[in-house]
Formats: C-alpha cells, structure tokens, sequence
C-alpha cells in the first residue's frame, strides 16, 4: 500500500465527531481491488437511521462503486464528504 495522509482539519473533524474509525474504514478499501483502481474517490458517509450509517464510494462522476452499511454509535453528525486523491484524504474545500 502506498503511504496515506490526511489533512490536520480533517483528522481534528474525525476526532470531534468520533469518527476516526472512518479512517481506518478507508484507508484499509484501498487494498480491495475496485477502490484501488479509482484514482479520485469520493467517499460520503451518512446517517440512514439512528445507530444505522451508510458508507458510498463514488468516482469523480458521481457514478457509485460500492455502498457499505455500517453500524456506529455516539457519531455526532448525519453526513460528511471526503475525497481521496494522490494518497491523501481532505475535505472537498481543501482541494
């Protein structure tokens, strides 16, 4: 695996929403071969029922690569977009 990075907002932003599970979550999709392949990646995470998050990968197209159905507790927010390019992590408005 290639060496992965992120932002200092994003990582502070994971940190306060408890979501830094969502870190290893991607980082460790990049060894599956259909993320891999994707050069940018689009990962949004949301809330679709209480305790109950859906996890969507998407190319820069908006055309979806797979959808993962994950259970969390205590996560703090309803949605947040991250984008993975060139080995790193950040917020669109980073880019």
């Amino acid at each position: 695996m290639k060496q992965f990075f992120m932002t200092t907002t994003l990582s502070q932003y994971l940190q306060e929403n408890n979501l830094q599970f969502l870190l290893e979550i991607i980082y460790s999709m990049q060894n599956v071969f259909i993320v891999s392949e994707e050069e940018f990646q689009v990962w949004i995470f949301r809330r679709a029922e209480t305790n109950q998050f859906i996890l969507e990968l998407q190319d820069g197209n908006l055309n979806k690569i797979l959808q993962i159905f994950y259970t969390a507790e205590n996560v703090k927010i309803d949605e947040v977009k991250v984008w993975f390019e060139n080995s790193t992590l950040f917020f669109p408005s980073e880019r």
